[in-house]
């Protein structure tokens, strides 16, 4: 079975502009996910969307939400790390 994932507007605006190995990093940890699906770690409820959080590039925090009866998740931003500061 393969997973679909989606975009928010948020998440693209995100993206603009990162370092190469912080895209290739997303983009290997997506590919990975496509197969068996995103992992449910770091899982956390606000305005009663349930989400969850993937580090990437050790800098970044991932939050995405998970559709499991359509085999989709959506990736809702990207942010640097708490008590990280990426590199320029």
């Amino acid at each position: 079975m393969t997973w679909g994932v989606d975009f928010t507007t948020q998440a693209r605006t995100d993206l603009v502009g990162l370092e190469p190995g912080v895209n290739e990093s997303l983009i290997d940890t997506l590919m990975a996910w496509m197969a068996d699906g995103p992992p449910r770690d770091n899982g956390r409820v606000m305005l009663g969307i349930e989400f969850y959080e993937a580090v990437i590039a050790d800098d970044y925090l991932m939050a995405y939400s998970v559709d499991e009866s359509r085999q989709r998740f959506v990736v809702l931003w990207l942010r640097s790390q708490p008590g990280t500061t990426p590199a320029p």
